[in-house]
């Protein structure tokens, strides 16, 4: 074997991590999409779970959820659910957790002598257990950390090796009625349509989306202001929004206050790169001042691919239309 080869191969954590991907396509919480793994010291899978409710109970993305303080009451965490379908002894083992574990996950899975946590999201507040999380997995000497995976990337490539794999078994399975299709769809869909969220206050509103098919999920205020009459007023949300490499966002007027208060977005490119608070400039066109209320919706964002071509300078060539520009053509 060349010994300079590179492998295409993932290593065991983004391994663990690509099936956690696929077991949280099963959850039914649409707030969000996590799943555990639990593996034992020979890299072997003895437990797995992703977020979802009581055996025979009615799921949140069929009736809702039942919220109190910000957490769903409904919900069985998916660190939990693998806790409770694991098979042998925890102990010593690694859960690899799409997601954050919370402070109560975090202290059942150290209560079965687990012996390493990995996770995928940053801790962002107080609320969901903040320092004491590390503080007990120290007292318990149990190592737990966040994956320097970038995960983007990861499953980019690995949806490069299903389309192409190069290996005589991938070529041959067609024909034997197999298809790395379904893997691919699973893969490309997950890795590019997730959005990550950060709240920066904990009263923020994540986005939502109104109705099936809208193309557009609502951003909602965080503050209170007032918008003179052919004014402008900078805007908060109190988030922080990661949108997908390959992707951008667009902040778009609402219908409803361009229609009835004369309300519309100026700027709004949302892109890739930027960590900061997601702000939302509003002008008011109308006559009359408009009061924003904390947690009223103000925009809508929408999610698109968008194309990096390289830039070429050169000539142009000729068209029918040439150097004609505004009202060129016409009205009717």
């Amino acid at each position: 074997m060349d010994s300079n080869k590179v492998s295409n191969r993932p290593s065991w954590e983004e391994f663990w991590f690509n099936l956690a991907l696929f077991y949280s396509t099963r959850g039914t919480c649409d707030r969000l999409k996590a799943a555990c793994l639990l593996v034992d010291k020979n890299n072997r899978l003895i437990g797995a779970g992703y977020n979802g409710s009581l055996p025979g109970h009615p799921h949140c993305d069929e009736v809702g959820h039942l919220m109190v303080d910000g957490h769903c009451l409904r919900t069985l965490h998916a660190e939990v659910n693998a806790i409770m379908h694991s098979v042998g002894d925890l102990e010593g083992a690694t859960a690899y957790v799409l997601g954050t574990p919370c402070i109560d996950c975090v202290k059942k899975l150290l209560a079965k002598k687990i012996g390493k946590i990995v996770f995928t999201r940053d801790y962002d507040n107080k609320s969901r257990g903040g320092e004491y999380i590390f503080e007990l997995a120290k007292l318990s000497g149990v190592e737990i950390y966040k994956s320097e995976i970038d995960f983007e990337n990861v499953f980019q490539k690995n949806i490069g090796i299903l389309k192409n794999p190069g290996g005589a078994l991938f070529k041959e399975a067609p024909q034997a009625g197999y298809s790395t299709a379904p893997c691919q769809a699973v893969l490309a869909s997950a890795a590019n349509s997730a959005i990550r969220v950060q709240k920066m206050n904990p009263e923020a509103k994540l986005p939502s989306f109104a109705y099936e098919g809208d193309a557009g999920m609502d951003l909602f205020s965080c503050e209170d202001c007032k918008i003179e009459p052919l004014g402008k007023e900078t805007i908060g949300t109190g988030l922080k929004i990661a949108v997908p490499a390959g992707f951008a966002g667009f902040v778009w007027d609402k219908s409803g206050l361009a229609l009835n208060h004369s309300l519309t977005t100026l700027a709004g490119v949302l892109d890739s790169g930027y960590r900061g608070e997601l702000k939302v400039i509003l002008m008011n066109l109308g006559k009359e001042p408009y009061g924003v209320k904390k947690g009223q919706k103000i925009a809508q964002l929408v999610i698109k691919k968008i194309e990096k071509p390289e830039i070429i300078e050169d000539n142009l060539d000729e068209t029918e239309r040439g150097e004609k520009g505004f009202g060129s053509s016409g009205l009717i």
